[in-house]
């Protein structure tokens, strides 16, 4: 989430030291074990321009705030799951995604089927594709859609399925 309320942040015309700061703080609120670490995120976040409006972020009063626990799923790292996959993989991303940070993406499903030893896999980011990997200029989630996919997603998804054994 802290990769997209940036982006939003990003497409408002936000400077880039506040985008960094989104994706700095944000986690802060899910994962800071003091009040007053939760309480100087969350003050933070909303002195910046358009994230209150974007996702609804208010204070915690103290007497209802607590640290969130470890073991929910908001700390599962998928990236586990994914290195022991036994079936071959297409991994698609958009290389404007505003709603998964592309690169970071790319390089987590590389690492965890690369360290597991997967060879049956493929990585792409579909330039000039949105999160849904249709066309697009920026990516950002007001930018009108008109649903067509980008011809490079189309061809390779075509040619994944193609050289998949029957």
């Amino acid at each position: 989430m802290a990769y997209q309320v940036a982006q939003r942040v990003a497409c408002d015309g936000g400077a880039e030291e506040e985008v960094a700061l989104v994706e700095e703080l944000w986690p802060q609120i899910a994962i800071a074990p003091t009040y007053d670490e939760y309480r100087q995120a969350v003050d933070t976040l909303i002195g910046i321009a358009g994230v209150q409006a974007h996702t609804g972020l208010e204070p915690m009063e103290e007497e209802n705030w607590s640290p969130w626990p470890t073991d929910i799923d908001a700390f599962f790292n998928p990236m586990e799951i994914v290195s022991h996959n036994t079936i071959p993989m297409l991994v698609l991303f958009g290389e404007l995604d505003k709603n998964v940070d592309t690169i970071q993406g790319a390089q987590a499903y590389e690492a965890a089927l690369g360290l597991a030893g997967k060879t049956s896999y493929q990585n792409v980011v579909i330039p000039g594709a949105r999160h849904m990997l249709e066309a697009t200029a920026t990516g950002c989630i007001d930018e009108p859609s008109e649903g067509t996919y980008v011809r490079e997603y189309l061809t390779t998804l075509e040619t994944w399925l193609q050289q998949l054994p029957e």
